[in-house]
């Protein structure tokens, strides 16, 4: 039996996702986002529901997602600098789906983010009935 893929939204009874990752690379994110969390000593804002769903918490979402670029921009290099960015783009690629302001006050911030968006990743949509 193939593994079912991941659906985030941002509220329980949406039926617009706003990211649908397969299986693993879900698996991957919310194992990395948790774990960013869980040194943050934050909340993700990120909360798992049955079958693979994940409700995105507007508030919290931002303020872990403007802490993790943050650190990715005073830290782009070394090795700290190379786990962010391997989470840090998706979590601004599903923070700007899911119509999440971010706080992006530095030139730093400004480029990353641009950088970012510019990938072709992350597209949004909706769930099949």
């Amino acid at each position: 039996m193939a593994a079912v893929g991941y659906e985030f939204t941002v509220r329980e009874n949406d039926d617009e996702w706003v990211w649908a990752p397969g299986a693993m690379t879900g698996g991957l994110f919310m194992g990395a986002a948790t774990a960013l969390g869980s040194v943050l000593n934050m909340p993700t804002g990120l909360r798992e529901v049955p079958f693979n769903w994940v409700k995105i918490d507007p508030g919290p979402y931002a303020a872990f997602v403007d802490t993790a670029l943050e650190m990715r921009c005073e830290r782009p290099h070394g090795e700290l600098g190379s786990l962010l960015g391997g989470v840090v783009p998706l979590m601004i690629m599903l923070a700007d789906n899911a119509g999440v302001r971010l706080t992006v006050d530095t030139e730093e911030k400004h480029s990353y983010v641009e950088w970012v968006r510019i990938q072709p990743f992350g597209e949004r949509g909706r769930r099949k009935t």
